[in-house]
């Protein structure tokens, strides 16, 4: 399982990109650099090893999105509101998972559900936006709804197989993982693509200035600079196949089952 994931990643990462038919903004309405920043980015390495789009270490293995953490919990539970990335149609929400640290033996309570609660979005030309971790009870779209551009889908949460606050955003074509950092995947160290899917690309923050590891911001994570163990090698949702809101999961290490064939992202 863990094979055909890994060659999953390589493929989609691999997929060409038409220019320039989708512009994204960011996710997350924050000042970046300040009061949020990009814990983790896309891993292009297909080895058991991770690395981001600049050759650096700020992912983790088989990591398929960007994530936008804040600086506290004191600060999610204020409220920073997840946007959407570009104009679309909603395809599938959940709501109603807890916020609460993952920790070891929470597999049964998060029952494959790793997206926690999050939204789904369809744009043009077969590009799609996932958003996992909202906070519980915070979303404002359902499915079928039209947004625009910036409008406020939910807000940053700590719901599903996460340690810290954040919104992970995931870029599929055609579902094909997309890293919106470096789009045609043709890693160059040393030489940063500047070809980004981003209106204005995100300033990027070395490892040092991630604030979750420490103690004094997150009492209950570790210090570690490992990352924690939140699974993002997320299915697409499916259309509804049936009345019933079932779901097709995956478990932690073969793909966190972002797949479901009702109103909900898994």
């Amino acid at each position: 399982m863990r094979a055909a994931a890994l060659a999953a990643l390589i493929l989609s990462l691999a997929v060409p990109v038409a220019a320039r038919d989708i512009s994204l903004g960011l996710p997350i309405d924050c000042d970046l650099g300040r009061d949020c920043f990009i814990q983790q980015y896309v891993d292009h390495d297909p080895s058991r090893a991770a690395m981001d789009f600049g050759c650096s270490t700020l992912s983790y293995d088989t990591h398929q999105g960007t994530d936008f953490a804040l600086i506290s919990l004191r600060q999610m539970q204020s409220g920073v509101n997840v946007i959407a990335a570009a104009p679309g149609t909603v395809a599938g929400t959940r709501d109603g998972m807890e916020d609460r640290v993952y920790r070891a033996g929470d597999a049964n309570r998060i029952d494959g559900r790793d997206c926690g609660n999050g939204v789904r979005l369809n744009h043009d030309n077969g590009w799609s936006t996932q958003y996992c971790h909202l906070k519980r009870g915070s979303l404002t779209v359902q499915e079928g709804d039209r947004v625009d551009g910036g409008t406020v889908l939910g807000q940053v949460g700590l719901s599903g197989v996460t340690q810290f606050p954040h919104v992970h955003m995931t870029l599929r074509k055609d579902g094909a993982v997309v890293d919106p950092f470096d789009p045609d995947g043709q890693i160059e160290c040393g030489a940063p693509s500047t070809d980004t899917l981003w209106d204005a690309a995100p300033p990027i923050a070395p490892a040092a200035c991630s604030a979750w590891a420490s103690p004094t911001v997150f009492p209950n994570l570790t210090t570690s600079r490992q990352a924690p163990p939140h699974h993002h090698k997320c299915r697409q949702m499916r259309p509804p196949s049936s009345s019933l809101a079932t779901h097709s999961e995956a478990r932690p290490g073969t793909g966190c089952g972002c797949a479901s064939t009702g109103r909900t992202v898994n």
